[in-house]
């Protein structure tokens, strides 16, 4: 599937992918399930279904296998054939690459190489165990029943039978009769997964058991190989590597490696092509190394690697390049930047002392403009407050002298009879103390 992948992308692309190798395991799966005009093993196993006992059937499949496919002339039969079974003629006598009649035990087993290995299997109750032992009364009962479930699952097995009536076996009508086989009801089912798988864009997830034991911490090398050979995985990847394992956009790619051409190269010429070709004959790589498509241009894993590996040396030695300049113009930068805010500093730094001296010389100034008004204003202040007292003084000495000088005659004569009628009062009133103190003043 994954080959057949790889090559409609090639095909889609124009790209020569004729040299790739791959097992393909179409001729087992045609072994198996059968093809056009092919019949299988699960379509003689539907025809063996007939008369006899269940041994006696296995028998007879295994016979007719071992002459379908194992190149057997006269195929093992059981003691009672059916009268109408024909022996094929030695020129239909084929031995299929993928089946293996065992050189002991054939009368009871058969070998298919699958993919994975050659399996042995044993054909006791294999006719038995293909034909569809649900009775109709149990379908019935099914169908109607009250679980929505139960109907689900019945409803589902019917129409899964009645397509694999239709389609199980293309080109041939075969009876209902009897039912339809559990081979039958696979391939369906296969054919309906396949279907689906076709529809869809499907991610496979695969499962790898570390151990056998179901153990924590045990990993197991063997037994992880064995699981990823027989999963298909080492194949998928011998196909992938054997193939272009990295396919880009012609736009993208360029993008990126363009940057391994020199400005030379580059300037004679552009695009996918020119790079494709300029590399090419640089290293002596072939079309089988990498091919450009229509969309994506194709590269082998180690070409791919070697592209990468040097397009991160180109882009470390052109990193540090500009990390050598860019640290040259920081370099300059901070130079410029250091001296700038020397001159800056030392530029304040005079100013501040400008400024610290042209304050000292206003404060100075103003300090010896200021204690000269200081003193004028005291020296004014004093003189006035002088002259004041001194006028105080005079009156104070004046009115020591003469208590009365400055009243009218008016005023003098009404102090005069005021103190007349006190000391009469004090006489009155016998404070002769009173009346000499007036007296004297009168």
């Amino acid at each position: 599937h994954i080959f057949e992948v790889e090559q409609s992308l090639y095909a889609s692309e124009g790209v020569d992918w004729s040299y790739i190798t791959f097992n393909d395991n179409r001729p087992c799966l045609e072994l198996i399930e059968g093809g056009t005009g092919i019949v299988g093993i699960l379509n003689t196993l539907e025809d063996c279904g007939g008369m006899g006992t269940a041994h006696e059937r296995d028998i007879n499949f295994l016979a007719q296998i071992h002459q379908k496919f194992g190149g057997v002339e006269n195929g093992m039969s059981t003691k009672k054939k059916k009268k109408n079974s024909k022996s094929p003629t030695p020129k239909e006598i084929v031995r299929h690459d993928n089946f293996i009649t065992p050189k002991f035990g054939k009368d009871r087993d058969f070998i298919v190489v699958h993919y994975a290995g050659d399996v042995r299997y044993t054909v006791n109750g294999f006719v038995e165990k293909n034909v569809e032992t649900l009775s109709n009364e149990l379908k019935d009962l099914g169908s109607t029943s009250s679980n929505e479930f139960i109907r689900d699952v019945f409803a589902t097995n019917g129409s899964m039978i009645c397509e694999g009536s239709t389609a199980a076996t293309p080109g041939r009508s075969r009876s209902t009769i009897r039912g339809v086989s559990v081979a039958s009801q696979f391939r369906t089912s296969l054919q309906m997964l396949v279907m689906d798988l076709e529809c869809t864009q499907p991610h496979y997830v695969r499962c790898i058991k570390p151990n056998t034991l179901k153990a924590p911490n045990t990993f197991d090398c063997g037994e992880v190989l064995r699981q990823l050979r027989y999963a298909g995985m080492m194949e998928t990847i011998r196909i992938r590597r054997e193939g272009y394992a990295l396919r880009e956009e012609h736009e993208e790619f360029y993008r990126r490696f363009h940057l391994l051409l020199s400005s030379t190269e580059a300037a004679q010429g552009e695009g996918i092509g020119h790079l494709v070709k300029v590399l090419s004959k640089r290293w002596n790589l072939t079309d089988e190394e990498w091919q450009i498509g229509h969309s994506k241009i194709f590269l082998k894993h180690d070409l791919a690697t070697k592209l990468e590996t040097l397009l991160s040396l180109r882009v470390r030695s052109a990193a540090k390049v500009v990390g050598r300049f860019g640290r040259k113009v920081a370099q300059t930068r901070a130079s410029k930047l250091l001296t700038s805010w020397a001159r800056l500093r030392i530029h304040l730094i005079r100013l501040h002392r400008q400024i610290a001296a042209a304050n000292k010389i206003k404060s100075t100034y103003l300090m010896s403009r200021g204690r000269r008004e200081y003193k004028s204003t005291l020296f004014c202040i004093v003189k006035l407050q002088c002259l004041g007292r001194r006028a105080i003084a005079r009156q104070q000495l004046r009115n020591m002298r003469d208590p009365y000088s400055g009243m009218a005659f008016v005023e003098l004569d009404a102090l005069y009879k005021e103190k007349v009628v006190q000391m009469e009062a004090a006489v009155e009133s016998k404070d002769f103390a009173l009346a000499a103190e007036i007296e004297k003043i009168l």
